[in-house]
């Protein structure tokens, strides 16, 4: 920074002391600075990645998805067709792509946790649908 440039900004910040805006008084005193972008920005990216992403498709319906694809597999002959034709098929029914479907499996990958609550209530719907087709 210039030198009188840097007095005024000095001026800024002993001026703003005892405030609660002295926090963003400095911060823009030192946006001038490289060190403060890549920190700001390091900062910022790390925040970002934090936050927990939702899968792409709704639990709801995932679990609608999943129970129909077992039940394909466990009615249908393999002999006349295969397990990505069946995916096609319920994939279709329920208007999602491959890309959801797998994007949505690598989220609950990586949150065992939830696949547990998942398979609970998949578990429940499957009985649901059990019990209304006796009837």
């Amino acid at each position: 920074m210039k030198k009188s440039n840097q007095n005024s900004v000095n001026t800024i910040i002993k001026s703003y002391k005892h405030t609660p805006t002295k926090p963003f008084v400095w911060m823009y005193a030192c946006m001038g600075s490289h060190i403060f972008k890549i920190t700001f920005l390091f900062v910022t990216l790390i925040i970002l990645s934090a936050c927990e992403k939702e899968p792409d498709i709704p639990e709801d319906k995932f679990i609608k998805v999943y129970v129909d694809l077992l039940i394909m597999q466990d009615t249908t002959s393999t002999d006349s067709f295969s397990l990505d034709s069946l995916k096609a098929i319920v994939f279709e029914k329920n208007n999602i792509t491959v890309e959801q479907y797998d994007a949505t499996i690598q989220y609950y990958n990586e949150h065992p946790k939830r696949w547990e609550e998942f398979f609970d209530k998949a578990l429940a719907y499957g009985e649901k649908l059990k019990k209304d087709a006796e009837k």
